[in-house]
């Protein structure tokens, strides 16, 4: 595994390869938000701000690979995986299947975050909540009842801390649905 990743650290998203690709997207067992590009593209360098952004908050996080594919050095791959236009943006979970889903979001840092924690890293769910661990169960009996504006300042602070602790991701998944109106 150390082999599979090499060129990924604090600052940039994991670079794969065609032979890299299968074993860090599709087989690590973790779901994967990857940027298709060609470096020649303006739109692919005016975003990489944003993905190199999102590639250090999510840093060695335990369920999240931020990662990107040279189209141009590896054409095979990317016409496999009909990628047709750059930048193209997919996510990778076990219910998308091999080509992954587009992401059709805010091209921006925090759009691509928002998305990151809303859909890629679904964990618990307040609609069934008796799947959810105790501590998660009890942390949302604790915000049932608190107004809207409370729960957004909360997601504010959370949003801010450390995206590698999952204690803090399994709280902004609950916050993000209750302040999109889901009812415990």
């Amino acid at each position: 595994i150390t082999a599979l990743v090499v060129g990924a650290s604090a600052s940039g998203p994991l670079l794969l390869s065609a032979s890299t690709f299968e074993d860090v997207v599709l087989n690590s067992g973790k779901n994967a938000f990857v940027k298709f590009f060609a470096p020649w593209c303006g739109h692919s360098a005016a975003l990489a701000p944003d993905w190199d952004q999102l590639s250090a908050h999510f840093h060695r996080h335990p369920q999240l690979v931020v990662a990107k594919v040279d189209c141009t050095a590896h054409r095979q791959l990317c016409s496999n995986l009909r990628v047709e236009s750059y930048p193209t943006f997919r996510f990778f979970t076990d219910t998308t299947g091999d080509l992954g889903a587009g992401y059709g979001g805010a091209r921006d840092f925090a759009g691509f975050r928002r998305f990151a924690e809303d859909h890629i890293l679904q964990g618990c769910r307040l609609q069934a909540l008796e799947a959810c661990t105790d501590r998660e169960q009890a942390y949302a009996a604790r915000q049932d009842g608190r107004a809207r504006a409370e729960l957004e300042v909360e997601l504010d602070r959370l949003r801010a801390g450390d995206a590698r602790d999952a204690w803090v991701l399994q709280r902004v998944g609950l916050l993000r649905q209750l302040t999109a109106g889901d009812e415990l």
